[in-house]
């Protein structure tokens, strides 16, 4: 998460200088407006997509959970309905009839699904980096190409 942070916080500046640097004169308001929208709407898209991802890793795990604790099938099915129950209703603290393996178990189901999610939102980052990088070198080399046909 720090990693992840101090990386944002090094993308938004160089991004916001790139936006202003690179608006038409007298179109500033306008390009700096796009771009704060833009920005509020990934990041509320994001984190919308982050915690879909995270309750579909974690569910797609609790039953694997729910076998390794190595009890009887019946059973199981009931832990994992009490579980699946008290995920839902979002009340984790004051879930009634919840073992301390039952809590365990959600601990164990939740950091599975932020580790998937972490996972996939590296490699997003990592593939949307990429083409920004190559973006920015088209860019470079178009700039050149006119310099030189100025000169």
């Amino acid at each position: 998460m720090l990693l992840v942070g101090s990386g944002l916080a090094f993308m938004i500046v160089p991004q916001a200088a790139l936006f202003v640097q690179e608006a038409p004169p007298g179109s500033l308001g306008p390009v700096t407006a796009f771009r704060t929208t833009a920005g509020q709407f990934g990041f509320a898209l994001g984190f919308a997509g982050g915690g879909a991802l995270v309750n579909g890793f974690g569910s797609a795990n609790l039953h694997e959970q729910v076998l390794k604790l190595g009890s009887t099938v019946a059973w199981s099915s009931e832990l994992e309905a009490k579980v699946r129950a008290a995920l839902a209703s979002g009340r984790l603290s004051h879930a009634k009839g919840l073992t301390a393996q039952a809590i365990q178990l959600m601990t164990d189901t939740y950091a599975s699904g932020l580790a998937g999610t972490m996972l996939i939102s590296a490699l997003l980052v990592g593939l949307l980096g990429g083409i920004s990088l190559l973006l920015l070198v088209i860019g470079h080399r178009q700039q050149r190409l006119e310099q030189g046909a100025r000169a």
